[in-house]
């Protein structure tokens, strides 16, 4: 026969409850899922430079709270439904054995809390930071867009795109560190905070009524989706090997034989003025973008450390001498000096 003793007379506690409406995997499972689908809907993966400083941490957005509030909020709950199903074993039970019960009650779901907290952290943060650095790809994006204003204004008024960009120039800011507009609208834009390059190349419909840009950003896993480069892997694969000099060093290698070209044709015309056609190069060794411009300037970049050379010829009295500049500082060499 079952005893119908009072359970405080005799010592006796139930044991403590499982919870049959809110289990602690199944908050776990829900929890993750949320995660993963704020995650989605507001994150955009992609990749970290390892080059140029740390970008500046991302602000906590609101949402970011959720996790924290429903793990306490899911804690309490737990507490507070574990405690009433035994409140006829804590009334019975000695101090000793009702602060381990309480402790078992508290720790008995916070293994389900770990598995929540470690996918936040490693989904949550490097996303954040990532997303800062193809934000500020982003910004010097738009910096060049007065440029891009202004070359689309003049090529819809001449019906061309032939010396669209002439006289044009980049203004450097907080994200444009230098750059070349081209004779015909072309616009190359680096940013030497992250080592990253932007090119804006303008396109227009045989009838001139219509002018379309494409935009390609390199290292190009690190670029916002609209202005990805789509040639393929560049040279930033290759990070981990070599140093800026080496980078520097191979650009200027590929411009020596432009510089000649120049040199040949300007002194045979008397004018820098269509001393070259228009030629850009990609994917070819370390040199990952080059741009020869009609007017002798050139731009070339390499992305496996983010260096960039700018040179600009000038002719005077007979003799075409070469302003040339590189950054990072680190790639300088005697050829050419450091860009400021």
């Amino acid at each position: 026969m079952r005893s119908n003793t009072n359970s405080a007379a005799t010592g006796y506690a139930p044991p403590v409850p499982k919870p049959r409406f809110m289990p602690a995997f199944y908050a776990f499972l829900l929890s993750s899922a949320t995660v993963i689908l704020i995650l989605m809907v507001f994150m955009e993966p992609s990749a970290v430079p390892v080059r140029g400083p740390r970008a500046p941490a991302a602000p906590m957005p609101a949402f970011a709270l959720a996790l924290p509030a429903l793990l306490a909020a899911y804690l309490l709950l737990w507490i507070g439904y574990c405690g009433w199903r035994n409140r006829r074993g804590f009334r019975a039970w000695g101090w000793g054995r009702r602060i381990l019960t309480g402790l078992r009650i508290v720790l008995q779901p916070m293994f389900w809390f770990l598995l929540m907290l470690i996918p936040w952290g490693l989904l949550l943060a490097p996303p954040g930071h990532r997303v800062t650095v193809r934000d500020k790809l982003a910004e010097t994006v738009l910096s060049a867009s007065s440029v891009q204003t202004a070359v689309t204004g003049r090529a819809y008024r001449n019906r061309t795109l032939n010396g669209s960009g002439k006289g044009l120039e980049l203004t450097p800011g907080e994200r444009i560190t230098t750059g070349l507009v081209g004779r015909d609208g072309a616009v190359v834009v680096y940013d030497g905070e992250f080592g990253m390059l932007a090119v804006l190349l303008p396109s227009m419909d045989v009838d001139g009524k219509q002018v379309t840009w494409s935009c390609g950003g390199m290292p190009p896993k690190s670029s916002p989706r609209f202005c990805r480069d789509a040639g393929g892997e560049t040279s930033f694969a290759l990070r981990t090997s070599g140093s800026p000099r080496e980078d520097a060093l191979a650009l200027l290698e590929r411009a020596a034989a432009w510089q000649r070209q120049v040199e040949s044709s300007a002194l045979a015309r008397g004018t820098l003025e269509g001393s070259a056609p228009m030629t850009i190069v990609r994917r070819d060794g370390l040199t990952d973008f080059a741009l020869l411009d009609s007017n002798g300037r050139m731009a070339l970049y390499s992305d496996r450390h983010g260096t960039f050379a700018l040179l600009e010829p000038t002719l005077e009295k007979g003799k075409v001498s070469w302003r040339c500049q590189i950054w990072p500082a680190t790639a300088a060499s005697t050829a050419c000096a450091p860009g400021r």
